[in-house]
């Protein structure tokens, strides 16, 4: 974990931190390290051990478990992941940083569009024991779980 740790302080320092907004900034050592501790404990695995699926994982299940769903917060876990992923990209250390921001970026967006549904019918955050008590593991059967609820809607 000291690796990242460096990597972490490295990343405030870069360009791609300056690419966050003041609020983003904030909230950016928040977000790696508990996306970076909740890999780790969850998933044991490093950052270059980082993969679509176990990124889906951490987001719907331990990351929303532990912050709840906030819209807020989501989005800006969204934009400095992003940044961090192509932080350690550009370092090496990672080789697979377009893989995770496609994911992040499929997933997130689907789950502040589906929080306030969320909210109002269930206090039980998404992956543990989803709305109408269906349990979802992953982008997939959050996908299903959407079209389901809203079949008029084909986007």
């Amino acid at each position: 974990m000291n690796d990242t740790k460096k990597w972490l302080n490295d990343f405030k320092e870069s360009a791609y931190y300056q690419e966050l907004s003041e609020s983003e900034k904030k909230q950016a050592q928040t977000i790696v390290e508990m996306f970076t501790e909740l890999h780790y404990n969850h998933e044991i695995r490093k950052p270059r051990e980082w993969t679509r699926n176990s990124v889906e994982d951490i987001i719907t299940g331990p990351l929303v478990e532990k912050e709840g769903v906030s819209q807020v917060f989501l989005k800006q876990t969204q934009l400095v992941l992003t940044q961090y992923f192509l932080f350690l990209n550009g370092l090496g250390k990672i080789k697979n940083a377009r893989v995770l921001i496609n994911t992040i970026n499929e997933l997130i967006p689907m789950m502040i569009n589906f929080g306030e549904f969320v909210l109002e019918s269930t206090n039980s955050p998404i992956g543990i024991d989803g709305p109408l008590g269906y349990e979802m593991e992953g982008l997939d059967e959050f996908e299903v779980f959407i079209r389901l609820e809203n079949p008029l809607d084909n986007t």
